[in-house]
């Protein structure tokens, strides 16, 4: 629950400031995101593919809005 709270006070946080759409490459964004799963349980076996050089427009601060979990 606290996890819940914390994302909505970030999501809150975030929101109030004027969104900046940009290009931004979800293949990076994804591999990235895939290289800290990876990271965080090396033992398990996994396959991804990831299309490259996919772009979209949209504002980073949203997109990439996560919390860390440890």
């Amino acid at each position: 629950m606290s996890h819940l709270i914390e994302d909505l006070l970030r999501l809150s946080r975030i929101s109030r400031q004027e969104m900046e759409r940009e290009q931004v490459d979800l293949s990076a964004l994804v591999s990235a995101i895939v290289a800290e799963l990876c990271e965080a349980d090396p033992a398990t076996d996994r396959e991804v593919i990831i299309k490259e050089q996919v772009f979209a427009s949209a504002d980073r601060r949203l997109i990439q809005a996560r919390s860390p979990r440890t």
